[in-house]
């Protein structure tokens, strides 16, 4: 069985910083910035322990109380957007 992909940051193009609880993120290269909810920030947190996707989603549901489908599916949707934006 293959190695599930793991998430890293794009060093040194992309950097971080929390700013009054939301986490601002730069990329360097393009000069887009993003900003994300402390939702977002616990994926970004798990990205940066180079967590694999399912390994991000077991995060989430255990962090987060709602609807299971709900909480992947809205995680998986944020991998994929900053899959996208590099």
């Amino acid at each position: 069985m293959a190695e599930p992909e793991r998430f890293r940051i794009n060093r040194p193009d992309v950097i971080h910083e929390v700013l009054d609880g939301e986490l601002v993120i730069v990329n360097l290269r393009n000069g887009a910035y993003y900003s994300l909810d402390p939702v977002g920030t616990v994926v970004w947190q798990e990205i940066e322990r180079g967590s694999s996707e399912a390994e991000i989603v077991a995060e989430m549901l255990a962090r987060f109380e709602g609807d299971a489908g709900v909480i992947e599916e809205g995680a998986r949707a944020l991998l994929a957007e900053l899959r996208r934006e590099d």
